[in-house]
């Protein structure tokens, strides 16, 4: 009586943990691609947010303005992005002061009563710089934690 080797029974393991790799690297690679493309999108929504937020300025629209802003800080924080413009100004950085008395004169011009003006491009000339600093940080970041190989090069 012959037993039967086995050879075959092992290539068929073998070949089956290939092609199970073989799909975990394809779904791994379409991961990557998906997680790079979801960085690119946070530069251009960024990018976008910050453009509506200087066209409600620009208008003088401090509801418009708030909007625009939480729509930024969704887009810059997205895990956790602050509960309000007070929270927004927290995060702003070193200037949280100024950008805090900023922002509560919009809260304030939303709320006042009818006829009563806000300089919109007053603020909008305060803000840009801190958001565009938050946004450089936030590109810092995704690019990673690692200097590049050559420095001096």
């Amino acid at each position: 009586m012959r037993t039967a080797s086995p050879w075959p029974w092992l290539a068929l393991c073998f070949a089956l943990a290939w092609l199970l790799t073989l799909a975990w690297a394809i779904r791994h690679k379409e991961a990557g691609a998906s997680r790079l493309a979801a960085g690119a999108q946070q530069g251009k929504s960024l990018a976008t947010a910050r453009a509506q937020a200087r066209q409600a300025c620009a208008a003088a629209d401090p509801s418009a303005a708030r909007a625009a802003l939480l729509d930024w800080t969704r887009t810059r924080w997205p895990a956790q992005p602050p509960a309000g413009l007070g929270d927004l100004a927290t995060r702003l950085g070193p200037e949280a002061d100024v950008a805090a008395t900023l922002l509560e004169c919009i809260d304030r011009a939303i709320y006042a009563p009818a006829g009563a003006t806000w300089d919109g491009t007053g603020a909008w000339q305060i803000l840009e710089p801190l958001l565009l600093a938050q946004e450089r940080e936030a590109q810092g970041l995704s690019a990673g934690p690692l200097p590049g190989l050559y420095p001096g090069a």
